[in-house]
């Protein structure tokens, strides 16, 4: 089974910041510099590098992803697949965090 990834900072498990791109972090970060991109007409910063700078953005993305996913696990019950018509029924799962 697969695990969200919520990200880190740790440089040992991520050694690269291809690493980091591959979590939900990255994600964010990869979000926030394409929507200022657009606004801009500007690249806003360098995704490939991770200096202090970057790692004092990805801290914030780090800690919004890791209360996502916790908050997800910990109300696992709220969640469900649920089909519509007449055959309607529900599947529980688990959410798993890495």
């Amino acid at each position: 089974m697969t695990a969200f990834t919520p990200g880190s900072l740790d440089t040992v498990a991520q050694k690269t910041p291809t690493d980091f791109a591959t979590t939900a972090a990255g994600a964010m970060e990869q979000k926030l510099h394409d929507l200022v991109a657009a606004l801009t007409g500007k690249a806003p910063f360098d995704l490939s590098v991770d200096d202090a700078d970057a790692r004092a953005r990805r801290v914030l993305f780090v800690a919004i992803a890791e209360a996502v996913f916790e908050h997800l696990r910990d109300n696992s019950a709220a969640l469900g697949i649920q089909p519509g018509g007449a055959d309607s029924h529900t599947h529980a799962f688990n959410v798993v965090v890495d």
